[in-house]
């Protein structure tokens, strides 16, 4: 957990720190994070300008479960493979999603 006032640069800090983990110490992921609704958007562009991780943002605008079912059908693993392959490195949700959804979070693994 990473806390400070708003402004000091937490989420580049943790996004280059992954960044680091993965290119580094070849740790691929897949890293979880977890923001407020509110931030969801910004870390995904942190992410995309800092970093060559391929993200995924989990969560539901306005869609339900069924959007997030979507998500988790399409955007997790590639299709027409013996062996489940990720297609992300990081998963970015909110607290609200990963509590109705945990049970599909837990299925992935390193």
């Amino acid at each position: 957990i990473l806390a400070d006032e708003m402004g000091l640069g937490k989420t580049v800090q943790v996004v280059t720190t992954l960044e680091h983990l993965a290119t580094r110490e070849h740790l691929n992921g897949p890293f979880l994070v977890v923001v407020p609704l509110s931030t969801i958007e910004h870390w995904q562009r942190e992410f995309n300008q800092w970093t060559d991780l391929v993200t995924c943002v989990y969560h539901d605008p306005g869609g339900g479960k069924e959007s997030r079912a979507t998500i988790r059908d399409y955007e997790w693993y590639f299709r027409g493979r013996s062996k489940r392959l990720l297609k992300f490195q990081t998963l970015v949700t909110t607290y609200d999603v990963l509590l109705k959804d945990y049970e599909e979070l837990s299925t992935i693994a390193r």
